[in-house]
């Protein structure tokens, strides 16, 4: 690959991270109804950062697809969209865990794993 063209794909690369990121500040700036399965924003900084990151990954989900409901994923239709609703499904659940354990520690307690409807702990 040439240097041009490496070059035109790292700008590309971080302008998508950029467009990415910015959707998913204004979703939690606006209180989107679809983050509402993310769990809460937690208010230090390490943990809000790695929620944030899975936001980014959801926002640009929703983006790519032009999903604007209320679901976080709607109903993908493509095997493409099945395929990266998959890894947005996964970043909803390691949002949520983050979430979880955010208020798990603020509240001084010790994070609780869910497991079949009963608390593994």
């Amino acid at each position: 690959m040439s240097d041009e063209m490496a070059t035109a794909l790292a700008e590309r690369h971080e302008l998508m991270e950029a467009r990415a990121l910015a959707l998913a500040g204004r979703a939690v700036e606006t209180g989107e109804p679809w983050l509402k399965r993310l769990g809460s924003p937690p208010e230090t900084d390490p943990s809000r950062e790695r929620w944030l990151h899975e936001v980014r990954t959801v926002a640009a989900y929703r983006d790519r697809y032009r999903e604007d409901g209320r679901s976080a994923l709607g109903d993908p239709r493509t095997n493409a969209q099945k395929f990266d609703a998959a890894r947005a499904e996964q970043a909803i659940r390691r949002a949520r865990a983050i979430a979880d354990q955010a208020v798990a520690k603020q509240d001084g307690r010790s994070p609780v794993v869910q497991g079949r409807g009963r608390a593994i702990g």
